[in-house]
């Protein structure tokens, strides 16, 4: 009952784990010895979980400050901005310090772009896509049958979302400039790359730009998985032009959906996308964010992500 953080609908309501299972299917056993905490020595931060379960399912609230000091509360604000960087600050701590061990940063279950952008201001987070990628699928959508400037302007946008410093605005001037063969500058590769979309290319040119950006020193891409999604499926396109774009993209997601979920080695997602991972590390970015606060399922999943320690920012140590 404590894994129950989905639904099919926003008011949709569970079976209820005592009346409609227990009912007709009485327990013969309960796990109790928290074997992922005990291998790696963090025997107390089990102990605690195991304890804290018990209250979340009585439907009481549970105090961060009692935990072993595995678990850390650390206190938000109001400030938004000093919010994020106290978040971003622990993260490059934990990441720098442990570079060998892994971790998992649980952000907000319904905002996706919180989850993106932190993945984009924190140096080697990637983000964990969720299976129906409606974004990809929506800008596959944009993109299919269309070329020239049409194309390129779903290109940039894309890669806008996916990686640092694409410049979307700074780029489509001097795409316009360089079209124009009034440059004061000379184009650089990416640049040039975006002028052969730009001028009646397709998706091999597209495809062509996406890699020369890709490959530059001054970017990252932080939605690796998202990125090597699109990328395939305009290749596959390319490849065999007698399908459209949206139907290669359709049967690329049904492989994704049975390939099952491989977690980066730091990795940004909501409790329902990290629901059944773990890492050595739990990052919980804001528990109790004003009118999104964790209900005592999604909280439990959160706290249980990492074996070696697990830090919760949040206003209030009392959950939930």
């Amino acid at each position: 009952p404590m894994q129950a953080i989905f639904g099919f609908s926003a008011n949709d309501t569970l079976p209820d784990w005592n009346r409609s299972v227990v009912a007709d299917f009485p327990f013969v056993g309960e796990l109790t010895e928290p074997w992922r905490w005990n291998n790696v020595g963090s025997e107390a931060l089990g102990a605690w979980l195991l304890a804290a379960r018990l209250e979340l399912l009585a439907g009481r609230q549970i105090d961060l400050r009692t935990g072993p000091r595995e678990l850390v509360w650390h206190s938000l604000t109001n400030d938004g901005g000093a919010n994020i960087a106290i978040q971003l600050a622990l993260h490059n701590q934990l990441a720098n310090g442990n570079a060998d061990q892994s971790l998992l940063v649980i952000g907000d279950s319904v905002n996706a772009a919180s989850r993106h952008n932190f993945a984009s201001r924190a140096f080697g987070v990637h983000v964990v896509e969720p299976v129906e990628m409606s974004d990809l699928i929506s800008m596959a959508g944009r993109m299919s049958g269309t070329s020239g400037p049409e194309l390129l302007t779903a290109g940039i946008d894309f890669l806008g979302s996916v990686m640092t410093n694409v410049g979307a605005s700074t780029l489509r001037n001097r795409v316009q400039i360089l079209t124009n063969g009034r440059p004061r500058n000379p184009a650089t590769v990416e640049e040039n790359a975006a002028v052969a979309v730009h001028e009646g290319g397709g998706y091999s040119a597209l495809l062509n730009f996406f890699h020369q950006m890709a490959a530059s020193n001054e970017r990252r891409i932080y939605r690796r998985s998202a990125f090597n999604f699109l990328f395939e499926g305009i290749k596959l396109a390319n490849g065999n032009p007698a399908l459209d774009l949206n139907v290669h993209i359709a049967a690329l997601r049904e492989k994704y959906r049975h390939a099952g979920r491989i977690a980066p080695h730091r990795a940004v997602g909501s409790t329902l996308l990290l629901k059944g991972l773990e890492a050595d590390h739990g990052l919980v970015l804001d528990a109790d964010a004003p009118g999104r606060r964790m209900s005592a399922a999604h909280l439990y999943v959160a706290l249980s992500r990492g074996r070696r320690s697990v830090h919760v920012f949040a206003r209030n140590p009392i959950l939930p």
